[in-house]
């Protein structure tokens, strides 16, 4: 999973619809959306009863206060838009249309703020970019910037989500008191009315930025994301000096019901059931060493890097996210598009993956979806499951033998992938 960060005006005239207008432009979304910076690029990581959402901030608006997180319970993305067009006209929020943008609320959009918990706007989505009575800012809308056209000052929402971070200001979701340029990370792991998240429940999730001394600014929208908590077979940090690999065998992927992986590691090969000493970031695999390995290498060419394979030949795939590309054969060129895995949801097919024997560098805030094919009475059947990485951290110097990686490691499956029958009773 990378990140890419880019701040300032480009920002503000990249991700908004069209390039930045002049001030006579017909589209005031370029000019208000400029005026307070949305969060990007945002993503989930699956947690048990949690989601901890990472996304791309540049905030350095004088009144920014933070941000908020809305999030709404058994509504996917697709059923919220309903297959509509919504302003921007070209905004294709729904991820089965491969869109991430970022809207603002205004009556064009007010379904989609609505199933979040808003109430109706009528305020006009197109007009004047100098304010006024068809400004965004009017009416219902939370503003995005103070005009005089504004009769009453709109209130702060509270329909917001608290994440597990903001320890003091739980008038936004996370509390910021400084300008913002980079990575920003935030754990919910309840809804806005304080109800713990549910694992098997699918929750579609929105992130705006905050600013005002009220907190009743909103930007646009990040885009809109949708995950399903899910409880952990495996959810633990492990260290990782050079030469020390893991191995989770790949059994415990496939049992019914599923089988926890012990936080002991058996040394001996043997008698080795679930987590076990690994001599290798094995790629090539036999009968008895099938499963997932995470470790550092014991040679000198990568001595500081952390890396996760899973064997030629065995039961499990890794399975990359994000758009592939495949071989053109006419013209020998990689230009051809295939799915990926599709957002912070479930693999639908795995025609075009193929990750079995090869090695991953770790990076840290990461998810590593995985495919494990099994052979029940006869017939094949597939398990979908994910590898979640949580944020690294080393102690000593990372290219020295004694250094100490440590590397957060969740390990869950999901109700995909022709089975439906994970933690959840379906």
């Amino acid at each position: 999973m990378k990140w890419i960060y880019t701040v300032g005006m480009t920002l503000s005239c990249a991700l908004a619809v069209g390039a930045c207008n002049n001030a006579t432009s017909s589209d005031p979304a370029t000019t208000e959306r400029s005026a307070l910076n949305p969060p990007t690029s945002l993503v989930s990581l699956t947690g048990d009863k949690k989601l901890t959402l990472r996304f791309a901030a540049a905030n350095t608006e004088k009144d920014f206060q933070g941000y908020d997180v809305f999030l709404v319970a058994d509504k996917t993305v697709s059923s919220i838009t309903g297959g509509k067009t919504y302003y921007p006209s070209n905004a294709q929020i729904d991820p089965a249309a491969s869109g991430v943008a970022s809207i603002p609320r205004c009556k064009d959009n007010t379904a989609v703020f609505e199933a979040f918990g808003f109430p109706a706007s009528t305020a006009t989505c197109e007009g004047g970019s100098t304010g006024g009575g068809n400004d965004t800012s009017a009416g219902n809308s939370l503003r995005l910037a103070d005009t005089a056209a504004a009769a009453t000052e709109d209130p702060a929402p509270t329909n917001f989500a608290v994440c597990d971070e903001n320890t003091t200001d739980k008038s936004v979701s996370l509390k910021l008191s400084k300008p913002i340029l980079g990575p920003e990370t935030c754990t919910i792991s309840k809804t806005s009315d304080g109800k713990a998240l549910a694992n098997g429940t699918t929750y579609s999730v929105f992130v705006a930025t905050v600013a005002g001394d009220k907190k009743n600014k909103l930007s646009w929208t990040s885009n809109f994301i949708e995950d399903t908590p899910a409880a952990s077979l495996y959810s633990a940090t492990v260290s990782l000096t050079r030469g020390n690999i893991f191995q989770f065998k790949a059994a415990n992927l496939t049992a019914s019901p599923f089988t926890a992986y012990d936080n002991t590691v058996t040394t001996s090969t043997t008698t080795c059931t679930t987590l076990c000493k690994a001599n290798s970031l094995n790629t090539a695999a036999t009968s008895t060493d099938d499963g997932i390995y995470i470790g550092r290498s014991g040679v000198d060419s990568y001595p500081g890097r952390a890396f996760l394979s899973v064997p030629t030949g065995g039961s499990l795939q890794i399975l990359p996210r994000g758009p592939r590309l495949t071989l053109d054969t006419a013209t020998a060129n990689a230009n051809t598009t295939t799915p990926g895995v599709d957002g912070d949801k479930a693999i639908a097919t795995t025609s075009v993956y193929d990750g079995a024997g090869t090695l991953y560098p770790i990076y840290g805030y990461q998810v590593f979806d995985i495919l494990v094919t099994q052979t029940v009475a006869g017939a094949t059947v597939h398990h979908y499951g994910k590898i979640v990485i949580g944020e690294l951290s080393v102690t000593g110097t990372a290219t020295d033998a004694s250094s100490k990686l440590a590397v957060p490691v969740t390990i869950i499956m999901q109700p995909e992938a022709e089975r439906t029958d994970y933690f959840t009773g379906n």
